[in-house]
């Protein structure tokens, strides 16, 4: 129901931060295209909830990068990146905001 949007996270601490907040009820977060990089080694994992979400374990400098995807979040859901303790863990996300069914 929107067009496309971008969004930008950069966390140099661990622990889990809102790369795009909640859309709102009725809707949902679609995913078109992604960009992680981690600084340091250690396990990142972007995702909406426990069963709807991607983990890397990455090496120091490593850089993961989808486009052309569609990656639907759960209804009324952030979206959301844990980060190792060093990092610095950088994110960028292309999404559009959609109806939930």
């Amino acid at each position: 129901m929107s067009g496309q949007l971008h969004a930008v996270q950069h966390t140099t601490s661990a622990g889990t931060v809102a790369v795009v907040a909640a859309p709102g009820a009725g809707y949902r977060i679609t995913v078109v295209g992604f960009h992680v990089s981690e600084g340091s080694a250690g396990v990142v994992t972007l995702g909406f909830s426990a069963g709807n979400q991607k983990v890397w374990n990455m090496a120091a400098n490593q850089n993961i990068d989808v486009g052309l995807t569609r990656w639907e979040g759960d209804a009324n859901t952030a979206l959301s990146l844990t980060s190792p303790a060093t990092g610095p863990t950088d994110v960028e996300v292309d999404y559009v905001l959609e109806l939930a069914p």
